[in-house]
């Protein structure tokens, strides 16, 4: 009798596990297995990186990314060229390939080094331009847009420690204090 619940019991959570592991299992669709070639000359890229004092760690670094789309998660990934390291922090590599000044403020590469930056969390973001040899840091903030209503709390805060300060004054005077 006691056997028969221990076998129940083990195949059940078995049976338990395997359906568990079906049902939490992100789908994998449309996600390309085969490496990408290299879209710039990979030797200029490194050498840059080794005469400014960076180790490589991982080439064309890969983070899944899950995306729900109307109850739907579709896999997906985003990639950087290379992932380095200098002093114990990791640095996430971007290497900018093609004529031109590189623009800050160019749509395409600025969502590229913020997805990037967010996915992979490092210490620091680097951007190297092959047509210079330049390697730049990158970093973004938010700043808070001030508007109207920040003006108002502002002046707000300020009236009640004026009035606050109004009344201890004339608890001092009438030496109710």
């Amino acid at each position: 009798m006691l056997e028969t619940i221990l076998i129940s019991l083990a195949v059940g959570i078995i049976i338990g596990g395997v359906l568990l592991y079906l049902i939490l299992k992100p789908r994998q669709t449309n996600l390309p297995q085969t490496p990408t070639a290299p879209r710039f000359p990979e030797k200029d890229a490194e050498n840059t990186l080794k005469k400014y004092g960076y180790q490589i760690i991982i080439r064309q670094p890969r983070k899944n990314i899950i995306t729900r789309f109307q109850g739907q998660d579709h896999l997906s990934y985003t990639e950087a060229d290379y992932l380095v390291k200098r002093e114990k922090k990791k640095y996430l590599v971007i290497v900018k390939t093609g004529e031109g000044e590189i623009d800050p403020n160019e749509p395409a590469l600025r969502q590229r080094l913020l997805v990037n930056d967010y996915a992979f969390s490092p210490d620091g973001l680097l951007l190297i331009d092959l047509s210079t040899g330049d390697l730049m840091p990158v970093s973004f903030s938010f700043p808070h847009n001030r508007s109207i209503d920040s003006f108002f709390q502002l002046f707000i805060v300020f009236f009640i420690i004026m009035v606050v300060i109004g009344i201890i004054w004339l608890m001092v005077y009438l030496k109710l204090f």
